[in-house]
């Protein structure tokens, strides 16, 4: 039957403010599994959080840019982590046109 490789090391972080996750993952290859024998029981990969202070303002990280709307544009979001009364200044969202982000320009010809 199958048993897990060693762990990897940790990932870097994956945004240096705001909240990120670092991961690490394991391959069901020590040995793999033969002759129709167990395959490994158990999560392959890890996640831990990290840099969870807020970014310059007070702000967390921003989201992943979301899926072009019917209008062409896509928008990311975040959220304001500061603590006291202190408000973030600037803006939560932001939206983009998403025919100007390089390489991924989508061209319809009728």
């Amino acid at each position: 039957k199958g048993a897990w490789s060693c762990w990897s090391p940790w990932s870097q972080c994956s945004v240096g403010c705001g909240g990120g996750h670092y991961q690490r993952t394991r391959s069901c290859n020590s040995p793999t599994p033969a002759n129709g024998g167990d395959i490994c029981i158990g999560l392959h990969t890890e996640e831990a959080l990290c840099n969870t202070h807020t970014c310059d303002g007070g702000w967390m990280a921003w989201s992943l840019w979301s899926a072009c709307d019917d209008s062409g544009f896509q928008t990311r979001s975040r959220v304001c982590g500061a603590q006291g009364s202190a408000p973030c200044v600037g803006n939560s969202t932001q939206r983009r046109d998403c025919n100007e982000i390089p390489g991924e320009s989508v061209n319809s010809h009728m």
